[in-house]
């Protein structure tokens, strides 16, 4: 069940969204997204799958995770995250975090150590940019 097409398709049409609505805000072809909603793209690249999650509102760890996550409750976990931290998070020397977060969603370790990873990922992009100023 839970397939990654079946998430995007069930959150696309929450959204009311065309395929073509969401090629616009997303950058992915509409019928790229066609063929991962009905399965014929199983596994499609990393970039497009951060592609779908951003303009869907949603964090790429919500289409790795095999389990029901609650959207809401992803939702704020996004919300509470700067925007630096969210564009931080998408560039490559941040992606093996990424790796690390969705390794611990699978292994169902507690949100509040995934938290405080976040909290330490954070402190260090606040220094980072102390440094570069």
């Amino acid at each position: 069940m839970n397939t990654l097409g079946e998430k995007i398709r069930r959150l696309r049409e929450e959204k009311e969204m065309t395929l073509l609505e969401l090629e616009k805000l997303s950058g992915v072809r509409a019928g790229t997204t066609s063929d991962i909603e009905r399965g014929r793209i199983k596994s499609p690249a990393f970039d497009t799958v951060v592609s779908l999650s951003n303009a869907l509102g949603v964090s790429p760890i919500y289409f790795c995770d095999k389990r029901n996550i609650n959207i809401e409750e992803d939702k704020k976990v996004l919300s509470v995250l700067s925007d630096d931290i969210k564009r931080s998070l998408l560039e490559d020397d941040f992606l093996p975090y990424l790796v690390i977060i969705q390794k611990a969603y699978k292994k169902c370790i507690p949100s509040k150590f995934i938290k405080t990873v976040i909290e330490a990922l954070e402190a260090g992009i606040d220094r980072r940019i102390k440094e570069e100023d």
